[in-house]
């Protein structure tokens, strides 16, 4: 499979992701939800697009690791935050600035972040389809 393919298919996930927690967040008032989502998808896309990329095995399963360790412990961080605390304020005013149009804006801000979550991993798809032998600056 492409890693076009690759990424098409990633974003109609998050999208579908994104979709199911806007219809949560319009019953929670909380659209931290997001945040945690993002972090998550973002982590497992990177990992997912190394696995399957055609580079040197070890920096492969290298960048698979970084990006689960880093989307783990973020979506972590984030879903304890979300978790115990009111509804961040960014949300909170954009809530208040969009008004009547608010469900229609958060939902498009939404699927903004499922494709954010496709282009954020980009750059772990290119370290994974690094065909060098060796490793130099760049995979630092």
């Amino acid at each position: 499979m492409t890693p076009f393919m690759q990424a098409i298919i990633v974003w109609a996930v998050m999208a579908l992701v994104m979709s199911v927690l806007w219809n949560i967040q319009n019953r929670t008032r909380n659209a931290g939800i997001v945040d945690v989502a993002w972090a998550f998808g973002t982590g497992a896309t990177g990992a997912v697009f190394a696995l399957l990329a055609d580079g040197n095995p070890i920096r492969r399963g290298l960048v698979a690791t970084v990006a689960l360790c880093w989307g783990i412990r973020l979506g972590l961080h984030l879903a304890h935050r979300v978790a115990s605390e009111p509804e961040d304020g960014r949300y909170t005013a954009a809530r208040e600035k969009w008004g009547k149009n608010e469900a229609r804006n958060m939902f498009v801000f939404y699927q903004i972040q499922a494709a954010w979550v496709v282009l954020f991993a980009l750059p772990m798809l290119a370290a994974a389809n690094n065909r060098m032998r060796a490793f130099g600056w760049i995979d630092v």
